[in-house]
């Protein structure tokens, strides 16, 4: 598990795929990798974006009949101050986060995408019920 410290605040993240850029027989990247349930995944970059709102990378999970037609998890390129790009994307209802890495090791993922434990404790959390309002004692006079 990484532990991040931005601004003294601790933020505990969980790895949740990682990606290796590969290349296909034609010389298409791709990306090909394993989520932490031990699907395996396959992602492609958007190299037709017509509209800026459109993902820059959008991963699918590969099934027995090959690549799903929806994709899993679709995600966006952006651009820290320090200038490392990174990605950012929604898998349900959690948020993702994924670092790029600098391309030197060509055995280490390109991409790791994480999620924050904190986030995800609480969506697993039962919800609490309500609490019954208590009666105020202006309520039980007569007027």
């Amino acid at each position: 598990m990484a532990t991040k410290t931005v601004e003294k605040q601790e933020f505990k993240m969980k790895e949740v795929f990682a990606l290796w850029k590969k290349e296909s027989k034609n010389g298409t990247p791709y990306f090909s990798g394993k989520t932490e349930e031990g699907a395996y995944i396959t992602g492609f970059f958007n190299t037709n974006k017509k509209n800026p709102k459109e993902p820059d990378l959008r991963v699918y999970l590969n099934t027995d009949d090959g690549i799903e037609k929806d994709p899993l998890i679709s995600m966006w390129c952006n651009v820290a101050k320090s200038g490392r790009k990174y990605l950012t994307g929604k898998l349900g209802d959690l948020r993702i986060v994924g670092f790029i890495s600098d391309g030197k090791n060509d055995k280490a993922p390109y991409v790791k995408c994480y999620v924050s434990e904190d986030i995800q404790q609480k969506l697993e959390e039962p919800a609490e019920e309500p609490k019954k309002a208590k009666k105020s004692k202006s309520e039980d006079l007569p007027f």
